[in-house]
């Protein structure tokens, strides 16, 4: 079985990465302080080979502790980090936003004084969206494989809710169709393990994919991979999902994989799923950060009124 971490999905270059990165929401002095903040940290990364998507809490914290910076500083440096792993987050360059679990830890640690991070809403698709998006990939036309590929990889992403290198690193072994029920076993944040059921609809899907792939990659035991075995990208994966979400018609603020993640957090809350349970699906380190993004739809599912 091939290995499963994280650290080939994509090369890290600071001054590359920063390219990326822009806040024209924000005044001009912010734009600046933020932009400021982000090249600081990012090199701070890369003289400790640590890619941002494997930052933690803790890592945030020292690079704070390294800087010596006041309470209030503090909190200006995570907002802009916050902001900073937003960009990240939304083109498909990291899974999660430490700075939530920063600001859990720290309000834990110091009470309800501690910081709150800014905190804007997840891009979600309702369900509108949801279906507009699934007409246009559909799986029962004669499609080329590369085509048939990446809708399934739509479709994984939409009904699991995996992070995207959580899916670009799955094998045929943790796709357990014959589980009862079934599942896909995934191994996490920290290497952690854990499952995540998969629907009878999705089920359908993964069974005709794993049946026509076996006629177009001849090695490799990736679940996604080229004709030759070889892992897709990140880069393949924000390409694959923006490009399905615009070519529905879908405008959004974002478009990258994180998208539908959010999406599938969503629907399940807004179903009755119980918070815990949606937490153990996504691979969330701690329940708090799962209330703190889904707030929005936890404290007001859909439907309910005041009596």
């Amino acid at each position: 079985m091939p290995k499963t971490t994280k650290s080939s999905a994509i090369a890290f270059d600071p001054d590359s990465m920063l390219e990326i990165v822009e806040y024209p929401d924000h005044a001009e002095n912010t734009q600046k302080q933020y932009i400021t903040v982000a090249r600081t940290f990012l090199h701070w990364c890369a003289n400790r080979s640590l890619h941002p998507d494997h930052v933690t809490a803790t890592h945030l914290q020292r690079f704070l502790d390294d800087r010596g910076l006041s309470r209030s500083s503090q909190l200006a440096y995570m907002q802009a980090l916050n902001a900073l792993y937003g960009i990240l987050q939304d083109r498909g360059l990291a899974d999660d936003n430490p700075t939530s679990s920063w600001s859990v830890q720290y309000r834990k640690k110091k009470g309800k004084s501690g910081p709150r991070m800014a905190k804007r809403l997840p891009t979600v698709l309702d369900s509108e969206e949801e279906t507009r998006l699934l007409a246009t990939i559909p799986l029962d036309d004669p499609l080329p494989f590369s085509v048939y590929r990446k809708r399934v990889f739509l479709h994984l992403l939409l009904f699991t809710g995996l992070r995207v290198s959580e899916a670009l690193s799955l094998t045929l072994a943790q796709v357990r169709l014959e589980a009862d029920p079934p599942v896909v076993r995934v191994i996490g944040k920290g290497n952690k393990e854990r499952e995540v059921p998969i629907s009878p609809t999705l089920q359908v899907v993964l069974e005709g994919y794993l049946e026509r792939r076996q006629r177009f990659v001849r090695n490799g035991d990736w679940l996604f991979s080229t004709a030759v075995g070889a892992p897709f990208t990140r880069t393949w994966a924000y390409t694959t999902v923006s490009e399905a979400i615009r070519g529905a018609g879908i405008q959004k603020p974002a478009y990258g994989p994180h998208v539908l993640r959010h999406t599938f957090a969503t629907r399940q809350l807004r179903a009755g799923i119980a918070p815990a349970i949606v937490k153990a699906w996504l691979g969330h380190e701690d329940l708090a950060i799962t209330f703190r993004v889904y707030e929005h739809v936890i404290a007001a599912p859909a439907g309910v009124r005041p009596v």
